[in-house]
C-alpha cells in the first residue's frame, strides 16, 4: 500500500477539481470507496455498527457520504457531529443536510451533549470512522 502525504491528496484534489471534478463528486467517490473497503476487509457490512466521528470540513463530509451508503446496506450507523451545522460550509454541508434527511442514520450531538450517549453508541460497536482531521488540518 501506498502512504501518500497529505500535501500530495491535496495536490490530487485540487488537479481533479482544476480537471473539472467537483468536490461533491470527489466527497462521493471518498465515502463510497471507504464503504467498499470496509465491506471487504469484514465480509460485507450488513448487521455491522459503526461510528463515525465527523468534524465540520471536506473529512466530516466524507464520514456522511459513508453513513448513506452503511446506511443502504444495512448498517447501524452512528454519526458523533464534532462541529454544529452553522460551523459547516459547502460540501460537507450538503451532505450532512442529505444524511440528516435519511432515516436509519442516528445522529449524536458530540460538542455539545454528555460523553454518555457517545460511550453507550461505543459498546459492541464494530467499526469507528475517523472522519474529523484531513488534509486541510493546521
Amino acid at each position: 500500500m501506498d502512504i501518500l502525504k497529505a500535501k500530495d491528496v491535496r495536490e490530487m484534489d485540487r488537479v481533479a477539481i482544476a480537471g473539472g471534478k467537483p468536490g461533491l463528486e470527489l466527497m462521493e467517490n471518498a465515502g463510497k470507496g471507504l464503504v467498499e473497503v470496509l465491506s471487504g476487509r469484514l465480509g460485507g457490512m450488513s448487521g455491522k455498527k459503526v461510528v463515525i466521528f465527523a468534524g465540520k470540513g471536506n473529512n466530516g463530509g466524507d464520514g456522511f457520504v459513508a453513513a448513506r451508503y452503511m446506511r443502504k446496506m444495512g448498517v447501524s450507523a452512528h454519526v458523533v457531529t464534532l462541529a454544529g451545522e452553522k460551523e459547516m460550509k459547502g460540501d460537507a454541508l450538503a451532505n450532512y443536510t442529505r444524511a440528516r434527511k435519511l432515516k436509519g442514520i442516528k445522529f449524536i450531538d458530540g460538542y455539545n451533549e454528555s460523553i454518555a450517549p457517545v460511550r453507550q453508541v461505543l459498546r459492541g460497536c464494530d467499526v469507528i470512522v475517523d472522519a474529523v482531521f484531513g488534509t486541510g488540518f493546521r
